[in-house]
């Protein structure tokens, strides 16, 4: 049998010592420099989401810009569009045609007139609508 089993050992096993509860002075500075490279690299990841916050937030103010800008000019369209459509509609008659026999006939030609008019300004301002 081993000499630490059994009934007639008269060896006993030895006692590990308590060591100090507090860690040397030199882990304690390696600790400190953890902790500051720690807080450092958090706050360099904090600046790097900062940065791609900052960079989303001036694309989305540029976004409403631009569809601020495309509004503006669309209602500008559609002002134009309707001004023309009003003043060939007020005309009483073709610009520099002669008058046909019946106001039937003249009236039908008027119209025909004004919504070619009023179609071609509408692929000029729109090409890609018409």
């Amino acid at each position: 049998m081993n000499d630490n089993h059994g009934p007639f050992t008269l060896k006993r096993r030895r006692r590990i010592p308590v060591q100090d509860p507090q860690p040397p002075v030199e882990f304690t500075e390696n600790a400190n420099a953890a902790k500051l490279h720690d807080l450092q690299m958090k706050a360099q990841a904090f600046e790097e989401r900062n940065k791609k916050l900052t960079e989303r937030i001036e694309s989305y103010n540029l976004q409403v810009q631009q569809a601020n800008s495309k509004t503006i000019q669309l209602e500008r369209k559609i002002k134009g569009v309707l001004l023309h459509v009003k003043t060939t509609a007020e005309q009483q008659s073709i610009p520099g045609a002669r008058p046909k026999g019946s106001l039937q006939e003249q009236e039908l030609e008027l119209l025909r007139w004004k919504l070619s008019v009023i179609e071609k300004y509408m692929r000029g301002i729109f090409p890609e609508f018409v």
